[in-house]
């Protein structure tokens, strides 16, 4: 963490960004456009969404505003406040399905840098297909 604060915080600083990794196997080549579905049931500092990339490539990010089902993050504030309740979400990325290859894939998701309470609580990861 970087300790550019002031005050008592100064201790606890900023944080780095941070990559969440999931790994998964496809059985074969997909065409088509897939759907990364997400339940969020607390977010706070993600106002820019939360980049999210496909074997190295960018596929956008959840929360960006970029079509209906992906509309802004709504920042809950239950990771700073360490709360049981926070106001649950869904949001969904669409992206050509392309990316995806036969064999292991890896997914990221980047918590940009920033407050030591930025973060996402996930209820589900779902990701879809739609061929043709």
């Amino acid at each position: 963490p970087q300790t550019n604060q002031r005050g008592p915080w100064a201790r606890y600083g900023r944080g780095s960004a941070t990559v969440w990794t999931i790994k998964f196997n496809m059985p074969k080549a997909v065409k088509g456009t897939a759907a990364l579905r997400v339940g969020i049931s607390g977010a706070d500092g993600l106002r820019a969404g939360l980049p999210v990339a496909i074997n190295g490539a960018s596929v956008g990010a959840l929360g960006d505003g970029g079509n209906p089902d992906n509309r802004p993050i709504i920042q809950t504030n239950a990771i700073r406040y360490n709360t049981d309740q926070g106001y649950w979400q869904q949001r969904t990325l669409k992206f050509d399905a392309s990316v995806l290859k036969p064999g292991e894939n890896t997914m990221t998701f980047t918590v940009p840098a920033g407050d030591l309470q930025s973060g996402i609580v996930w209820d589900y990861l779902r990701l879809e297909l739609a061929e043709g």
